[in-house]
C-alpha cells in the first residue's frame, strides 16, 4: 500500500483529517497536515474523504494475485475481452 500524500499548498490546517483518523497517524504541525505515524496508517480513506480542500490523496497500486494454474480456453472466453 502507498501512504497518503499531503499537498501542503492546498492544506488549510483545519484539523478535520486529524479528528477523523482512527489511528492518530495524521496531525497538524507547522500549519499543515503531516503523516506523523506512517506505520499506524490503515489506508482507510477517511482523511482523504474528509479533507475540504482535497489536500490529501491516496495513490494506489494494482497487484495481481498469483495464479496456480493458467486460465483454460473456456475461462478466457468468459472474460468477454471483445474482438
Amino acid at each position: 500500500m502507498l501512504l497518503p500524500v499531503i499537498n501542503v499548498q492546498r492544506c488549510i490546517a483545519c484539523g478535520v483529517c486529524e479528528r477523523v483518523c482512527p489511528t492518530a497517524a495524521v496531525k497538524i504541525e507547522q500549519q499543515h497536515a503531516v503523516l506523523v505515524k506512517p506505520d499506524a496508517c490503515t489506508f482507510c480513506d477517511r482523511c482523504e474523504i474528509a479533507c475540504p480542500t482535497e489536500a490529501i490523496s491516496r495513490s494506489f497500486a494494482i497487484r495481481f494475485a498469483p495464479s496456480s494454474q493458467p486460465l483454460t480456453k473456456a475461462q478466457l472466453g468468459q472474460l468477454n475481452l471483445g474482438d
